[in-house]
């Protein structure tokens, strides 16, 4: 047996906007994890600035638009549906988040990282590009594409894009909530991870949805 003392998702952070222009505004966040217990690891890169969502972006009357590492439509999504959260059975990361097999319920990542957490659908993702529409009636949308920063060079065997792509829909209407999600990461290899096939001359992308 063994003590444990966890501060969860305990995290710090600050945001700010500056009106650029009539019904235009420019908008920033930036966040980290705050480790009260003292340790210097945790969820959403604790004692690290910017590992948590953060972005800098517009906003204006055709929506919203930002870069930065933020959490992918598909994870906003289900964030809403949690009935208990913190690795249980039932959390949404358990169910939705992610296949099993030692993957972490989430996790932040800037690209391709070559590890199990590849394989998760529970990302706070950098290097990406955000836009949510306004909201009629109940209705909302958001999509995300992470860019292809971990592209292999040109003389790379296979030569490998990895991407990500991540698009939601809502409507909520007083206590009714309902939501769609999608997502595709391109050459990600996430199940290699997991006993899959690596990346090689005969196995030269992969899609997982």
């Amino acid at each position: 047996g063994r003590g444990r003392m966890t501060v969860g998702t305990s995290h710090i952070g600050f945001r700010g906007s500056v009106d650029v222009a009539d019904k235009y505004k420019a908008i920033w966040q930036i966040e980290a994890g705050a480790a009260l217990d003292g340790d210097s690891g945790g969820i959403g890169g604790t004692n690290v600035f910017g590992l948590r969502n953060s972005n800098a972006g517009l906003v204006g009357p055709f929506g919203t638009i930002f870069f930065g590492n933020w959490d992918t439509p598909y994870k906003w999504s289900t964030i809403f549906t949690v009935p208990l959260r913190g690795a249980q059975q039932f959390d949404y990361n358990v169910i939705l988040g992610n296949p099993g097999f030692g993957v972490f319920g989430t996790t932040t990542q800037s690209g391709r990282a070559g590890g199990k957490a590849d394989a998760a659908f529970d990302r706070r993702q950098g290097n990406s590009v955000q836009y949510w529409t306004p909201e009629w009636n109940g209705l909302s949308g958001r999509i995300a594409y992470s860019l292809g920063e971990g592209k292999s060079s040109s003389t790379a065997t296979p030569q490998i894009d990895p991407r990500i792509w991540s698009l939601a829909a809502a409507y909520q209407n007083g206590p009714l909530g309902l939501r769609y999600a999608y997502e595709r990461h391109e050459d990600y290899f996430g199940m290699s991870q997991l006993g899959g096939a690596l990346p090689s001359a005969t196995n030269t992308s992969s899609k997982d949805d």
